[in-house]
């Protein structure tokens, strides 16, 4: 099928918001792990200037089966420490955002699509029709190959933020009146997990929502001006597209619905933990 402007446009309108979004949460995750490194420093500082002796932490609290007292050996841990929580950063971020790129390309097909059945003016024997339905089984397919693809990676991520969302917020909840510089680290966490499973919650929804929309699509065109054969054909394309892309991993759903439940639930077990203290 030829390249339509309209098709060109909705393809860049997607590609800036997924650009956008993702420099959100590269700046959001690059600014915690800085903030993490930034307080071990402050601390050791902080230190020296009140008590006169610098008290030695890393960036994240951990344990080893020998001294780190010695300035070398901590030098060169902190160092290790910092690149780690950056490279960690990174390649979180790499993740999230190759999802997130690849899906806003399928999303803006299925647009594209929807934009073709509604200026279409169909015709006796019209072989453009079978292309444009071709072309919706071929980014159906791509669609459900993606979630594939991703199935465990979501559901990974889904599960391990519920867990860390409910922890972070306690910590959060006990750590009030206590360092400045530890609650904004925990507020600036607990944002970067809400960016990140985010990022599969929007674009999971967006695949569900635009392949349902290629049915409407396909009803508001002028399917009753056309011949016999070609409504069969619109009808088996329209049946096709009212069964939404499966974006359910596991036991979790990449979807906004399921991301507001995640929330509530982090929020009702810090209010149950709270409940014990």
């Amino acid at each position: 099928m030829s390249v339509h402007p309209e098709g060109v446009q909705i393809v860049e309108r997607y590609n800036k918001i997924d650009q956008y979004l993702a420099r959100i949460y590269l700046t959001s995750t690059l600014a915690t792990g800085f903030l993490f490194v930034m307080a071990a420093i402050a601390k050791g500082f902080y230190s020296f200037i009140s008590k006169g002796a610098i008290v030695l932490q890393l960036p994240l609290t951990l344990t080893f089966p020998f001294d780190i007292s010695n300035p070398w050996v901590f030098g060169l841990l902190f160092v290790w420490v910092a690149v780690a929580l950056i490279f960690v950063a990174l390649v979180s971020v790499a993740g999230e955002a190759f999802f997130a790129g690849l899906a806003t390309n399928v999303v803006a097909h299925f647009k594209c699509i929807q934009q073709i059945f509604h200026n279409r003016n169909f015709k006796e024997n019209d072989k453009s029709l079978i292309e444009l339905i071709e072309y919706h089984k071929l980014v159906l397919d791509l669609s459900n190959k993606l979630m594939s693809a991703f199935r465990m990676i979501i559901f990974n991520h889904l599960m391990v933020a519920s867990v860390l969302l409910c922890v972070l917020c306690f910590q959060l909840v006990m750590g009030l009146g206590t360092s400045l510089m530890l609650i904004i680290i925990y507020i600036l966490y607990i944002a970067v997990i809400v960016i990140q499973i985010t990022f599969f919650a929007y674009f999971g929804t967006l695949l569900t929502a635009e392949s349902i929309g290629v049915a409407d699509a396909i009803y508001c065109s002028n399917w009753y001006e056309t011949t016999s054969s070609n409504r069969k054909k619109l009808l088996q394309c329209m049946m096709r597209a009212q069964i939404p892309v499966d974006t359910k991993a596991g036991l979790m759903e990449a979807s906004l619905p399921n991301l507001k439940a995640i929330v509530n639930s982090a929020g009702s077990y810090v209010t149950l933990l709270l409940s014990f203290t």
